[in-house]
């Protein structure tokens, strides 16, 4: 079965995690992007702060379920 991560989330004035509607100018903007690879079928998952910085990556072989 497959896991869920998470390596961060936004954290409120009063220490909450999980905070709702938080700003993206609080450091609370995230995105991801997937590069694929033509010759493996490999799919490489990063997870990016909105600087760039990469807070998560996994890379997910073809035919392989639930990994």
């Amino acid at each position: 079965m497959p896991a869920v991560s998470a390596p961060r989330t936004a954290t409120g004035r009063t220490g909450r995690r999980g905070v709702s509607g938080a700003s993206p100018a609080g450091g609370y903007q995230f995105f991801g992007e997937v590069d694929s690879d033509g010759g493996s079928g490999e799919l490489t998952v990063r997870l990016r702060e909105q600087d760039g910085t990469v807070l998560f990556t996994r890379t997910l072989q073809p035919g392989r379920v639930g990994q």
